[in-house]
């Protein structure tokens, strides 16, 4: 568990420092000089396109972190997976090429009626279709050496300050919106050649077309039939977590998008732990699967539910509490605060998302990796039956409902599956003392006294915070790790002084 720590720790700092930078963009920048329509058109491109990758990769980013632990240990193999899976992802992109051609009138009818300005726009959804599917399967074997700070790096900060510097030229009129939705755009390919620049200089990766030579028809049929199953359970999760934007979008127009969107980047703060965690275990349970290492499974699985939960509630708390200072620092935020509890749906959503665990990662790396396309599948049409049931009757916040609804709903079904079929389970007494901590310091951060200056009541507000539930952490000896990266940082400053 020591490199999922140190790993999470350097990407979740970085992820912190990204989404300081996020804030700003998203929070400050978008909303003083963009309408909510453009920043709903702005964040609907690229929600759409991120829907869309999982189908065109044929799942070969799952592909990669499954089978790589087998194929590193052929040399003659190791050296042309990459270029296969290279191939593979893209006849996978000309396949979905194909399909969204034949696909394109009803896709059109979906926004026809209120946001018709985003058909406009579909030639740029295909481009950043495929510079994700290039970028995700790069990424995928850098996470399969176990190394994340260099992607997260790219995608969290770099991606962010481009973003700045590509508003800055839209504010002073050096390009137009039109324009300005090409440099998000070109943002994406920019990480992708410096990434794919720096892992070919570092040698994890390397284009060779000997895998027409090295890999048989029966050494790449397991590869395509793991990848095509991957494919679907992959595209119902990310259906989960993107189609909200869509159907906001189609069925109330992206100035409403540009609202909700807005809150929904405040929630998804508390989610960045996980995915930090994620990136680096997913590896490593593929490695413990593949020599039947089951205990280190299980531990695996119980630390990340115990760490991303104290992690989740944290920020959740500090959020919460901060909810209504955060909005009156966002500039226009008469019109942006409708979406408050759109904040508070999508944070619980994501608050049980993180403390179930690893569950998914497990299921989908195991022999039971078939039953994750039933899961998924179950789960997307819950999703897409709540939104249509919700965001007519509450709008946007009927969305967030529909969306916390799924989240929660999917988690349960993944856990009753783990502990039937694999016997694992994640929860300890730990748990339960980590949500009484945080119920207790939510009742603290709600009674502290408002202070006049929003900056210093936020300041105050959070330190409080912090210092309750991190000591009644540790007092509690609720986590080990936890307890272990706060004494290394203590003394880190102590040297430091």
């Amino acid at each position: 568990m020591g490199i999922i720590i140190r790993q999470s720790a350097w990407s979740t700092l970085l992820s912190i420092a990204g989404i300081i930078l996020g804030y700003l963009n998203v929070l400050y920048f978008f909303p003083q000089y963009l309408t909510p329509g453009q920043i709903g058109l702005t964040r609907v491109i690229q929600d759409f396109a991120m829907l869309m990758v999982p189908f065109a990769q044929l799942g070969t980013s799952q592909a990669t972190i499954r089978f790589f632990p087998a194929i590193v240990k052929d040399a003659r193999k190791s050296e042309g997976f990459f270029t296969l899976m290279l191939f593979l992802a893209t006849m996978g992109f000309i396949a979905f090429l194909l399909i969204f051609s034949l696909l394109k009138s009803p896709v059109i009818a979906i926004f026809s009626s209120k946001a018709p300005e985003v058909t406009t726009y579909l030639w740029l959804v295909i481009v950043l279709v495929y510079i994700l599917v290039l970028f995700n399967i790069i990424t995928d074997f850098t996470r399969s050496h176990l190394n994340i700070t260099v992607p997260n790096f790219l995608k969290e900060i770099l991606l962010r300050l481009l973003t700045t510097l590509s508003i800055a030229l839209y504010v002073f009129s050096v390009v137009d919106f039109n324009e300005f939705l090409l440099c998000i755009v070109g943002i994406y390919f920019i990480n992708l050649l410096l990434l794919s620049v720096y892992l070919m200089y570092k040698g994890v990766i390397k284009v060779n077309f000997s895998f027409f030579l090295t890999f048989t028809f029966s050494d790449v049929k397991p590869i395509v039939k793991y990848g095509m199953f991957a494919l679907l359970g992959a595209g119902g999760t990310i259906i989960i977590s993107k189609v909200d934007s869509i159907m906001v979008t189609s069925m109330l127009g992206t100035h409403f998008n540009g609202i909700y969107t807005t809150a929904f980047y405040m929630a998804v703060v508390i989610d960045v732990p996980r995915r930090m965690i994620t990136q680096i275990s997913t590896p490593l349970i593929a490695r413990s699967l593949e020599n039947n290492r089951m205990n280190e499974i299980a531990d695996i699985y119980s630390k990340s539910a115990l760490n991303q939960l104290i992690i989740g509630l944290l920020l959740f708390i500090g959020l919460y509490v901060n909810l209504d200072n955060i909005y009156q620092l966002i500039p226009k935020s008469e019109i942006y605060v409708l979406g408050k509890w759109v904040v508070i749906f999508i944070g619980i959503g994501k608050l049980f998302d993180m403390g179930a665990g690893l569950n998914g990662e497990i299921i989908i790396l195991s022999k039971y990796y078939k039953v994750n396309i039933i899961l998924t599948a179950i789960l997307a049409l819950i999703t897409i039956s709540a939104n249509l049931l919700f965001i007519p009757i509450y709008g946007i916040v009927g969305a967030a409902l529909g969306t916390a609804l799924s989240l929660i709903i999917f988690n349960v079904i993944k856990f009753l599956f783990v502990y039937y079929k694999l016997k694992l389970q994640p929860f300890t007494y730990n748990n339960l003392k980590v949500l009484i901590i945080g119920g207790l310091t939510l009742l603290v951060g709600r009674y502290i006294p408002q202070i006049e200056n929003i900056l210093v009541d936020i300041a105050v507000r959070s330190a409080v915070i912090l210092m309750v539930y991190t000591g009644s952490i540790v007092i509690t000896r609720s986590s080990e790790e936890v307890t272990q990266l706060l004494q290394t940082a203590i003394r880190f400053i102590r040297k430091k002084q």
